[in-house]
C-alpha cells in the first residue's frame, strides 16, 4: 500500500499538498493533526424561522377563536342588558303609580280620619242627649239637653 498521490492520475508532485488518507478513512492534515470537520449545513436558522412561524399562525388562530368567543358572549350580554334595562324601567313606571295610589290612599285615611272625630263629637252629643233625658224633667237636665242638642246641631 501506498499513501500519497497516484502516479497515474497524471498530476504533478508539487501539486500534493502532503494530506494522506489512511484505511480507516480519517484524513489527517500535516504533522499528523486531524482535519477540521467539515461545514454544518445552514439548517440550523431556517428551522427556527419556521417553528417560530408555526407559534405565530397558531398565536393568530387562538386570538381569533378567542375574539370572535367573546364577540358573541358579548352580544348575548347586551341583549340580557337590554332586558334588565326594560324590566328596571317597567318596574319603576310601577313603583310610581304604587306610590301614586299611595299617596291618594293616605288622604283619603286623612279625610276619614277626620270625619271619625267629628263623628265621635255628634256620638258624644247623642249619648250625652240621651243621658239628659233619662235623668227626668229637672233644671239640671234640661240643661244638659240644651247643650247636646246644640252640639248635635253643630257636630251632626
Amino acid at each position: 500500500m501506498t499513501y500519497g498521490p497516484d502516479q497515474s492520475s497524471g498530476y504533478p508532485a508539487s501539486s500534493y499538498q502532503g494530506l494522506a488518507t489512511p484505511a480507516g478513512g480519517q484524513q489527517y492534515g500535516q504533522y499528523g493533526a486531524p482535519a477540521a470537520p467539515p461545514a454544518k449545513s445552514g439548517r440550523g436558522p431556517v428551522v427556527v424561522l419556521v417553528v417560530l412561524l408555526v407559534l405565530a399562525v397558531i398565536g393568530t388562530g387562538t386570538f381569533a377563536t378567542l375574539w370572535i368567543i367573546e364577540g358573541g358572549d358579548h352580544t348575548a350580554t347586551r341583549e340580557s342588558l337590554t332586558k334588565s334595562e326594560g324590566a328596571l324601567a317597567d318596574s319603576e313606571k310601577r313603583v310610581k303609580e304604587v306610590e301614586e295610589t299611595l299617596s291618594g290612599v293616605e288622604e283619603d285615611k286623612r279625610v276619614a280620619e277626620t270625619k271619625v272625630g267629628e263623628l265621635t263629637k255628634c256620638q258624644e252629643a247623642g249619648r250625652d242627649l240621651i243621658d239628659s233625658l233619662d235623668g227626668g224633667d229637672t233644671p239640671e237636665n234640661r240643661e244638659k239637653t240644651s247643650d247636646a242638642l246644640d252640639r248635635m246641631d253643630s257636630f251632626c
